[in-house]
């Protein structure tokens, strides 16, 4: 897929080309992918043996703040889940991120709680606001080979 041609892809094409991405580069590093029952998720286990799930979002910079989500009945935070985050920008290679889904024990504080009630149309949810401020944050904490290179 050519870099420049994000905008010409649909939502589910620019999410398949997001997992495909972040898939490659666990194999690449010699971790195993096996695939889950969900689209946008699977499994991981590191070369030392190490499992983890993995949940990919995407979001193409379009604007100055995206939000991305997910229902907290597929997401609960722990030392095993990771979510992978991929920047898609015009003219650009994709940018990885990996997220780990805690740290010490507790949601990520990157990670924004969404606790949803009746009164709400949405279900609840943990989400990510990628400003340029957290984004900042996410490019100097959460390279892809560096949160690997710490699980």
């Amino acid at each position: 897929m050519s870099n420049s041609a994000w905008k010409d892809l649909t939502p589910s094409q620019v999410n398949r080309c997001a997992k495909d991405e972040v898939e490659r580069k666990f194999v690449s590093q010699g971790w195993r992918v096996s695939p889950a029952e969900r689209p946008h998720a699977f499994a991981v286990v590191t070369p030392n043996g190490a499992r983890f799930n993995v949940v990919v979002r995407s979001f193409r910079v379009e604007k100055k703040t995206s939000y991305t989500f997910m229902r907290k009945t597929a997401f609960n935070p722990d030392p095993s889940l990771l979510l992978a985050v991929v920047r898609f920008e015009e003219g650009k290679a994709p940018s990885l991120y990996l997220i780990p889904s805690s740290v010490d024990g507790q949601p990520n504080p990157l990670l924004e709680n969404r606790p949803y009630t009746e009164r709400h149309k949405s279900p609840p949810e943990w989400g990510i606001t990628l400003s340029e401020s957290k984004m900042a944050v996410i490019q100097n904490e959460c390279t892809f080979s560096d949160t690997m290179a710490r699980l």
